[in-house]
């Protein structure tokens, strides 16, 4: 069964799927407007099944934090990609996962978690809307990343945003029985 992940620097550090012969779309750095300049690619796979994971770097742009450009329209940008993949994907399996929070450490000043976090629940209430809107699957992974502060666990992330290798390893424990 052809599996594709597609998404940002998150989904092209997960290494594990590699193993089980998933094809890993990520891209560091990648928000919704490049996700969306790859849609014709990911068509081109046929995959069975597609996971997509994307809109941390939306949320980060729009905070004015590693990227200097422009403010994304991200619930517009998303909803388009979820409309190509239903018009163009009908007969994939696909999933759409939720944005991860975020943590203070290298990347976030601890005076801007907080509302990062909030912008993040709020894209992911959008992202559930629309799988539901579309008959997609979604996985709710936000919730079990977070702390008791409702932060990114220190022990997932090597910097705030990226996993660790036990962030990794929990997110794999999460979604191996799709797989």
């Amino acid at each position: 069964m052809r599996t594709v992940f597609l998404g940002d620097s998150i989904t092209g550090g997960f290494i594990e799927l590699e193993r089980h012969g998933i094809i890993n779309l990520g891209v560091i750095g990648h928000r919704t407007l490049e996700i969306i300049e790859r849609l014709t690619e990911v068509k081109s796979l046929h995959p069975e099944r597609l996971f997509l994971m994307v809109g941390v770097n939306d949320v980060l742009t729009n905070n004015h934090i590693g990227f200097t450009d422009f403010p994304i329209a991200t619930e517009s940008t998303y909803e388009f990609i979820v409309h190509y993949l239903a018009n163009n994907l009908s007969t994939t399996d696909i999933y759409l996962l939720s944005v991860l929070p975020v943590r203070s450490l290298n990347i976030i000043h601890p005076s801007d978690e907080k509302k990062i976090n909030q912008d993040i629940d709020r894209l992911n209430q959008q992202i559930e809307k629309l799988a539901k809107q579309y008959g997609f699957n979604y996985i709710n992974l936000n919730s079990d990343f977070k702390d008791t502060h409702g932060s990114l666990k220190q022990a997932f992330t090597t910097d705030g945003i990226h996993l660790s290798q036990q962030g990794y390893q929990f997110y794999y424990e999460k979604i191996k029985k799709l797989l």
